[in-house]
Parts: structure tokens; C-alpha cells; sequence
């Protein structure tokens, strides 16, 4: 079902929205990397002024402060700010906004146990950065009984200026009364007054219908009505939407726009207890595209807060946010908010806990590479490698982390008149100064198949193919990265056929005495045949014959089943010097750290041969699977460098802006890798 948004929203010419108009020079708070600390975002003084409640008949919008945050919308899975930094939102539900009646001397944010106190508990204490206030249809458009319309709305607005003060977003989300949809007319005529009322401030986000029960009639088009309204008023903050029909999976994810293409900043919520827990599967899969939100995350303590801890930690791996219920009311977070009593309950322990889990940020894009001189002045001489246990050693027996870039193209390389093989597959000089001398890369991964090497690629013989990888090899090694040769499968083949074996015997010949050249002797993202362990052995000894102490690396299948691995000598040792591949991707990913890749990979040495993702729209798992790699000591080759899913925008000619696969493979490659202890010496 698309949602109809075309024809909607007016022309911004025609309607300037107060969010996009820049502040004074004078005025603009300098750019700031968010996090989920609350201070990094406002960046304001630690002392906050309540003010107090207008008159009866005031009715008070709330004015930008100076120190305006940067917009936040989403990019792909990501909510991100404007400097491309992923943002965590993790707050808390504060209820009372149907019922609310202050009392003398007191503000609406009083009485919501939102008063100065309350909110430095929030955000500076626990590191909060979101407040979700809830409120009914009646509320917004007739007052809550004990205030009008008008002065709750007054109120409203001094609540959400408190709040953001404070250095934390606001959530306004309407809960859906009995039968009613999101199409109902009091729904969109709610969010018509609250979008014109909050369209200048940019820290207020919409949560247009929060329903833990079914909803009623057509899910998908319901919500077309009501984000086509708030998108009238406001251009570009976000929306929060359920997932689903039924408040809890993600099924109907993603709503998407007359074109087809997936409704921008948009946020899917669902809604978490401890009785209605996601499926960590389908959770998993949806969050790795769309950006997700537990904006309903409640639990009692029942179980001292064990279901609730395993929950928090799947909402880290999967970098979603929540809003924990409640502050101010049961199940309480705090023993007694209106009181001041701010010691946290045991549900209350799990969030502070959870608050404090790390999101990997995005990394900041690369700068200007250095020249290829200053690069090989100080890069490192390459040592010929070894393994030893789930390690690999250079030659002084210090462990050697392999992190680096595939590329692509010897099997379809036709360099134009001037160019050499190098300069047509992007390894040139300023290419390898950006991957070794900035990224801090030391791999270069170069798939092919048999063909091109024994017979060329159609375009180049194979003589001319073999010599323009000699010197894109002289390139890549002067450069202070080792090179891995890696034949890929043929099209529909299971196992290697006679001619792979006469390539890696011309290959492995060619470069025995280059101690930078390692060999990946069978690349393949499918199942191999059930032939393959005693093809691979033959394969090494091909290998071995001319290069007895190569590095050799193999396939070990889909990397969730290592029966058959390691590969061992007639005496039950492992053969030496091999290294273990896998491919992961957002369809194949690690699994946890008790899983058997992590298992393998602690006692044998592992590398991804193939690591890929969608070059503009990541996964939000592949952050996760980058601290992975590091915690359980295996590099990667990170698809690719001048090829989709492009890890630089245009490698070709040298427009090296990352892409947002790129930040996260280059941040990986930032890492700290488990250090192997040294031998006890005598």
C-alpha cells in the first residue's frame, strides 16, 4: 500500500517554515557531534529558570532558543544530525497531561514532576536525551477537565521550553482512544493545531498515534492523511508511526510515497513490555533497513528486570531507540518523582543501565589524501606472515590486524590510451595515499577468475594482464598494504575446476619471492559443493609447491557451520599459515558472541573476505559487526573501493567523500583489535 503524499504539502516557497531560516552569526551555536549525552546537545548552562505560568487567557508558543540543536531527520536506517553523526534517542515517558491540575504557584512542567530538579535528574544524572509526554484527542482540542484548552496548551508550551532547555528532545505522542484510527477526525485536526504551533522548534518530534492494540481499518493508508497535515505545517521533523498494525512487529514497514520510494523521516515505533517481546529476528532484519523506536518499552521488575536486560541489550545491537515508561507514574523509573525521591527502581536500574550502552557514531568523512611519497616515506616495510593460533604474526612475531578494501574490475579492465591497469581499477597513486595513508589500510583485496588470468578478460590478453598486476602489486606494496589474490567462482560453480589449479600455479610461481602476496584460493558468496575440504587441501598443495610457506586463505562456506575446520596435518595439528574466510553482509550477519563464528574465531584465524553493505542506505547492524570483528580479532576486505556498494563516492576521479558504508568500514577500521599476549620469555 503506498501512502499518497504528492500534491500535499505546499510549495516551501510558498510557505517558509521558521526551522529553516537561519539564526543570527552572532547567535548559532557551533556544530556539535550528538551523542546520547544530553549536554552535547543543547550545550546550555547548567542552571535552569522555570518560568512561571502565563495568565488564563495567554497563549504561549514556544520561541527557538539561540542555541538551537541541528535538524535531525533520518538517512536510510540512521536518525542522524546534520553533521552526520547517528543519533541515539533514549528517554523516558512522563504521562499526566489528561489530568494534569497544577496546583497553586505551580507550572504545568511542575506538576508533571518536570521541574528544574526533575529535569537535571533526567538529563544530566541518567543521561537521557528524549521526554515523551502523552495526551489523548480530548485534551489537545477540549482541555483535560481541570484545565482548559488554551491554558494546557500554554502550559504545554512552557513544559516543551523546560524540556529542551535542558538539553533533551520532545516526543509528543497522541494514545489512541478506543475505535478511533489514524485517519479519525479529531486525530488529524490535533496534529493540524499541534504541527502549526511547533513547526519553528526543531526539537519536537511527532508520535501521530501510539496504540499497543490493533488498529482498526486500512494501517498503511490511514496514516497518509494525518503525516500529509503535520507535512503541511512542518516540512522535516520527524513522525513516528506504528510498524505495524498490532503495535508490536514490523510488518508494514515502510510506508512509502506516491513514487514508491519509502516516506522520509519517518520513525517506526513499536511497542514492548514483558509480556510482548519482539521477534529478535524480524526486529533485527527490519531495523537493519528503516529507523526503529520502542517508544512503549515498560516492564514491572518482576523478574528483577532480567527479561527487561535481554531487551535493552537486542535494542543496542540493533541501535534502536526507546522511550522507558514512566517517570512519573507506575511502573516507575523512580521511587517518587513528584516528591523528589529520585532512587531508581529495579526497572528503573535496567534503563540507567541501558542509557548507558554504546551506539557506534558514523565516523567523520576522510580528509585530502596524503601524496604516495609521504606514504611509502612512512609506511611499513612488509614482513612475510605467519599464523599462530587465532593470530597473524609478521616476521618479529607481533600480531599483524588485515583491514582493507576489495577492488573490482580485472575481469572486465580496459584501461583507455595513457592509463595502466592500476590507474583503470582506482589503485593509483592518490588512490593507495587516501587507503593506506588516511583510512590506515593495509590490504588491498583483487578478485578474478581462472579465466582472466590464463587467457585475459576479452579487453586485455593475458600477458598484458599479468603485467599490469605486477605493477599494480609494486603499486599497492610500496604503498605499506599486502595484496590478496583472490579467484573468485566461476558463475554456477560449486568447486574449482582444473583450471583454477593451473592459475594459482602460474600465479604462486610468479610471486613467491614477494613476501607481500597472499593467496584466497576460492571465493564464493554460495554453498560449495560437499567436495570442497579435499579440493581446498589440493589447492594449498598446489600453492605450496611453489611458495611452501605462503598465506593461504580459504573458504569456510556460509561461516555458521566450521565442520571440517580447521584443516589439519596427518598428525592432528593445523596446517600453518591458514587463514579462514567468511562473507557477511546485512542478510549474513555474525550472530552473537557466543555464536560459532565467534567460537571459530577464537581459536583459528578468521578473515572476511567479503564485508558489504548498501552504500547510501547501511544497515544498522553493520556498526555492531564492525566492534565484532574487533573483539574477537578478525579483519575484513570491505567491499568495494571503486564498484558498488562504493565505499568512496567516485574512486575513479578521485572524489573521495565517503559514503555513509564507507564512515561505518572506516570507523571499523579504527578499532583497537584484541592484542595476543606475549610469549613468557626466559
Amino acid at each position: 500500500m503506498q501512502v499518497q503524499l504528492e500534491n500535499q504539502v505546499p510549495d516551501e516557497r510558498a510557505a517558509p517554515v521558521a526551522r529553516r531560516q537561519p539564526m543570527p552569526a552572532e547567535r548559532q551555536k557551533p556544530a556539535v557531534r550528538l551523542s546520547v549525552s544530553p549536554r552535547a546537545i543543547s550545550g546550555g548552562s547548567t542552571t535552569r529558570s522555570i518560568s512561571a505560568a502565563p495568565a488564563a487567557s495567554a497563549v504561549v508558543a514556544p520561541t527557538p532558543s539561540a542555541d538551537t540543536t541541528p535538524l535531525v531527520h533520518t538517512y536510510g536506517n540512521f536518525i542522524i544530525d546534520q553533521n552526520g553523526d547517528a543519533l541515539a534517542l533514549r528517554g523516558v515517558t512522563v504521562l499526566g497531561l489528561d489530568s494534569v491540575a497544577p496546583q497553586g504557584g505551580q507550572t504545568v512542567a511542575d506538576a508533571l514532576s518536570l521541574n528544574a530538579s526533575n529535569l537535571a535528574t533526567i538529563t544530566d544524572q541518567w543521561g537521557a536525551n528524549l521526554v515523551r509526554l502523552t495526551f489523548g484527542t480530548a485534551t489537545i482540542l477540549n482541555g483535560n477537565g481541570n484545565l482548559g484548552s488554551s491554558d494546557l496548551l500554554a502550559g504545554l508550551d512552557l513544559t516543551i521550553a523546560a524540556i529542551t532547555d535542558a538539553g533533551a528532545y520532545v516526543l509528543l505522542a497522541l494514545e489512541a482512544a478506543a475505535g478511533a484510527g489514524p485517519a479519525d477526525a479529531d486525530t488529524v485536526q490535533v496534529w493540524q493545531s499541534l504541527a502549526a504551533r511547533y513547526q519553528s522548534e526543531p526539537r519536537v518530534f511527532y508520535e501521530v498515534f501510539a496504540s499497543s492494540s490493533p488498529i482498526p481499518g486500512n494501517f498503511m493508508a490511514a496514516f497518509a492523511t494525518v503525516i500529509a497535515t503535520i507535512r503541511q505545517l512542518d516540512l522535516s521533523s520527524l513522525i513516528f508511526v506504528p510498524g505495524s498494525a498490532n503495535g508490536l512487529d514490523v510488518t508494514g514497514v515502510p510506508l512509502r510515497d506516491a513514487g514508491g520510494d519509502p516516506v522520509t523521516n519517518l520513525v517506526y515505533t513499536i511497542s514492548v513490555s514483558l509480556k510482548n517481546a519482539p521477534d529478535p529476528d524480524v526486529l533485527s532484519a527490519v531495523s537493519a533497513v528503516y529507523p526503529v523506536f520502542a517508544s512503549m518499552w515498560s516492564d514491572d521488575g518482576s523478574d528483577l528486570g532480567r527479561q527487561a536486560s535481554r531487551i535493552a541489550d537486542l535494542f543496542e545491537r540493533c541501535a534502536i531507540g526507546w522511550a522507558a515508561a514512566n517517570w512519573n507514574s507506575d511502573p516507575r523509573l523512580v521511587m517518587d518523582a513528584g516528591g523528589g525521591d529520585f532512587t531508581p527502581t529495579i526497572w528503573g536500574n535496567v534503563v540507567l543501565r541501558a542509557i548507558k550502552l554504546t551506539t557506534p557514531p558514523l565516523l567523520e568523512p576522510a580528509d585530502a589524501p596524503a601524496s604516495l611519497a609521504v606514504v611509502q616515506a612512512e609506511g611499513p616495510t612488509l614482513s612475510r606472515l605467519s599464523t599462530s593460533g587465532n593470530f597473524i604474526l609478521d616476521e618479529s612475531g607481533q600480531t599483524i590486524v588485515l583491514r582493507g578494501i576489495t577492488v573490482v574490475g580485472l575481469d572486465t579492465a580496459a584501461p583507455a590510451s595513457g592509463q595502466t591497469l592500476a590507474d583503470a581499477l582506482s589503485i593509483d597513486e592518490d588512490n593507495l595515499a587516501l587507503v593506506t595513508g588516511i583510512w590506515g589500510l593495509n590490504l588491498v583485496r583483487l578478485p578474478f577468475q581462472a579465466q582472466t588470468v590464463l587467457a585475459g578478460n576479452g579487453s586485455v590478453p593475458s600477458g598484458k594482464i599479468l603485467a599490469g598486476l605486477d605493477s599494480a602489486v609494486t603499486l599497492i606494496s610500496e604503498a605499506g598494504a599486502y595484496v590478496l589474490l583472490a579467484l573468485e567462482a566461476a558463475p554456477g560453480a560449486t568447486l574449482p575446476d582444473a583450471s583454477t589449479q593451473q592459475a594459482w600455479q602460474t600465479l604462486a610461481k610468479r610471486y613467491r619471492d614477494k613476501p607481500g602476496i597472499l593467496y584466497e584460493i576460492y571465493a564464493s558468496i554460495e554453498a560449495l559443493g560437499s567436495g570442497w575440504i579435499q579440493t581446498a587441501l589440493s589447492l594449498i598443495g598446489t600453492i605450496r609447491s611453489q611458495n611452501s610457506a605462503a598465506t593461504i586463505f580459504v573458504n569456510t562456506g556460509n561461516g555458521v557451520d566450521f565442520t571440517g575446520f580447521p584443516l589439519l596435518l596427518p598428525t592432528g595439528d593445523p596446517i600453518f599459515n591458514l587463514v579462514y574466510t567468511v562473507n557477511i553482509s546485512p542478510q549474513n550477519s555474525p550472530g552473537p558472541d557466543d555464536g560459532p563464528l565467534a567460537s571459530f574465531a577464537d581459536s583459528s584465524p578468521v578473515f572476511v573476505s567479503t564485508w558489504s553493505d548498501d552504500a547510501t542506505n547501511p544497515s544498522r547492524v553493520s556498526p555492531y559487526v564492525g566492534d565484532f570483528f574487533a573483539r574477537h580479532s578478525i579483519g575484513f576486505a570491505a567491499a568495494n573501493w571503486n564498484a558498488d556498494p562504493r565505499l568512496v563516492t567516485d574512486a575513479v576521479n578521485h572524489d573521495f567523500t565517503s559514503t555513509s558504508w564507507g564512515l561505518i568500514a572506516g570507523r571499523a577500521a579504527t578499532l583497537p583489535m584484541r592484542q595476543m599476549l606475549e610469549r613468557f620469555r626466559k
